[in-house]
């Protein structure tokens, strides 16, 4: 018998994210990683599948006699289940930035990341954002949501104008260059609609044109994990749900307070993910944004930053996390 490899924490992370902690055979979770081939020092990713106790069983194979379920029907669950859980990811991200209204969104922060795209990758994202946004605009009707001078992405002349925007590659788009700029940030349009109205619906587009090709993780995913610092989760995207409760300042107070804090916090089960979240002032949509960046449910994306500690708190694991707020709104569409 070969001598067992462990399988690195990183890797480990990876695999059981990308099935959703979840057996790719039953989508049951009680998990173990097994080694598709038999080979415990084979810790190729291709090699390793997670399985519930009771397909684990079948697939290892007893003392001279052949494993119930074979190499090769392990692989094809695997890569099946995989796919299927990649899918489910990515309509919980898209969900979580179809918003009814944009509450906050870090302008030079999202041009940064969207600038950082390649032609190649921003025409798959344009081909990709045609079809999501029509899809959703019919989501819309079905769940009853009303267009209305909040900032939203049904598809429209404005949104379509927008999405083309995409193949050019330019993060300030020709319609906004006439507008005048905020002192913090000269490119941020300021004033009353439909300026300032247009530019939360151009980051939003930014946002889910960075997310088509970078994905983004989900937050309720990585709290299963065991010890999501040793998971190297440092510079990825993250998609949550979550309740805010903070002191945030209107963005006509930019000037005396530039830069407000509110605490997010997720919770399944006893695990609970906290993180401080600092918003520039300026960037806060409204005064009717500030209510509910102050103390409510928030959806959006973050840039994770890193795990400052894990802590065991009154029978709950308690993970305090650092991240960089992209774009935070209410209003999420549930996609199907």
């Amino acid at each position: 018998m070969s001598r067992r490899n462990p399988i690195p924490p990183r890797l480990r992370s990876k695999i059981l994210i990308a099935n959703r902690h979840s057996c790719c055979v039953c989508h049951h979770g009680g998990v173990q990683i097994h080694h598709i081939n038999d080979d415990n020092t084979d810790n190729r990713e291709e090699n390793l599948a997670v399985l519930c106790l009771e397909h684990h069983n079948l697939a290892t194979t007893p003392s001279g006699l052949t494993a119930k379920l074979k190499p090769k029907e392990i692989t094809e669950y695997k890569l099946n289940w995989e796919e299927t859980c990649k899918n489910i990811v990515e309509r919980l991200a898209r969900s979580r930035t179809a918003f009814f209204m944009v509450d906050y969104k870090n302008a030079q922060r999202i041009r940064q990341l969207y600038s950082q795209l390649s032609q190649e990758e921003r025409f798959a994202a344009y081909t990709q954002l045609r079809i999501q946004f029509q899809e959703e605009t019919i989501l819309r009707k079905e769940q009853k949501f009303d267009i209305s001078l909040e900032p939203t992405t049904s598809w429209n002349p404005t949104v379509e104008k927008l999405v083309e925007e995409i193949k050019s590659g330019n993060p300030h788009p020709k319609m906004f260059q006439k507008a005048k700029g905020h002192s913090k940030d000269p490119l941020y349009p300021i004033g009353f609609p439909p300026a300032i109205g247009f530019y939360d619906i151009w980051c939003q587009i930014m946002v889910r044109a960075i997310l088509v090709i970078r994905g983004a993780y989900d937050i309720e995913n990585l709290m299963s994990l065991e010890n999501p610092a040793d998971s190297g989760l440092e510079g990825s995207l993250i998609s949550f749900i979550g309740e805010l409760n903070g002191d945030v300042a209107s963005p006509d107070e930019w000037i005396k307070k530039p830069v407000s804090r509110t605490t997010l916090s997720v919770k399944k089960n006893s695990t609970i993910w906290i993180s401080e979240l600092y918003l520039k002032t300026h960037y806060v949509y409204s005064d009717t944004a500030v209510s509910s960046l102050d103390k409510g449910r928030e959806n959006g994306i973050l840039f994770f930053r890193s795990i400052e500690s894990i802590e065991e708190q009154d029978d709950n694991k308690i993970v305090i996390f650092k991240c960089t707020p992209l774009i935070l709104g209410s209003g999420a569409l549930k996609t199907p």
